[in-house]
């Protein structure tokens, strides 16, 4: 069964958005689990009131030695479809929460050495069948200077930035009982963004790049994708600008999907947008 939804999008190219240029950074501290390797994800199958260890290893491949923060996170999605992290172990309200006796976050590595490290984490007596997921996040600092010896472009790092900082996380699913687990995916709403850095292109009568987003919140116990069709019409002129189907992958439950619409290649004329869209 679908349901349909409704946003207005008043896009006048005047809104500047913030954006962050993919960039291609050096291997330097590289996080593992002992059991999946450098795979992103560690999923286990639990029992409500034991404890769990993950031991993870950390190897310096810079050509120096290393200072990195290592610690257990809450997995938040943010704005855009990536993920995010708490910056404090105490901040954690999830299953970020569930890791036990964490008191040193800081820590160095000689060039060219390695580091072990174990985190135990213990399953709440009152779970419900569903999965869980939390991240070990190692983050470390490198300096602009550097980035620049290894041949990152300087035009790729935000403006007037001395350094950059860097998250290699590994997520843990805990599964418990997912047979019985549903998924419970909800429409929270559409998002449109607009840069106006990118007026000025041989477009005579388009300005700004422009993307929407369709966020669905996963409310369940259980991963789950939903699918349907939208369609933007300019409704000053009624003309459709684009209609599609469209599927989302896999949204984890508590956590937030994003389907990002980049149609007419970003560009549009200012004025008054309706976009309609349905969900499974």
């Amino acid at each position: 069964m679908f349901k349909k939804f409704i946003a207005v999008c008043v896009l006048l190219m005047s809104m500047p958005l913030a954006t962050v240029s993919a960039v291609s950074l050096p291997d330097g501290l590289v996080l593992s689990s002992d059991t999946h390797g450098e795979m992103s994800v560690v999923k286990v199958d639990v029992v409500p009131g034991k404890e769990y260890k993950f031991n993870f290893t950390v190897e310096n491949r810079h050509d120096r030695d290393a200072e990195y923060l290592l610690y257990p996170s809450d997995v938040i999605t943010k704005i855009g479809g990536d993920w995010s992290y708490r910056k404090s172990p105490g901040n954690n309200v999830n299953a970020g929460s569930w890791y036990q006796d964490v008191k040193e976050t800081s820590f160095s590595v000689k060039k060219g050495k390695s580091v072990k490290h174990t985190f135990k984490i213990k399953v709440p007596d009152d779970i419900e069948p569903g999965e869980y997921i939390s991240g070990v996040v190692l983050s470390e600092t490198i300096e602009l200077d550097e980035l620049q010896s290894l041949g990152v472009d300087k035009e790729q790092l935000a403006a007037g930035a001395k350094e950059i900082g860097i998250q290699r996380p590994i997520h843990i699913v805990l599964n418990y009982k997912t047979e019985e687990a549903r998924s419970d995916i909800v429409s929270s709403g559409a998002v449109a963004f607009v840069d106006d850095k990118n007026s000025g292109r041989p477009f005579s009568d388009k300005t700004g790049l422009y993307t929407i987003d369709l966020e669905f919140e996963n409310k369940g116990q259980m991963r789950g994708r939903t699918s349907g069709e939208y369609k933007l019409t300019n409704e000053d002129t009624s003309e459709v600008i684009v209609e599609s189907p469209y599927s989302m992958l896999d949204i984890y439950a508590d956590t937030t999907g994003i389907y990002r619409i980049v149609p007419n290649g970003g560009y549009l004329r200012a004025g008054n947008y309706k976009l309609e869209w349905t969900a499974d």
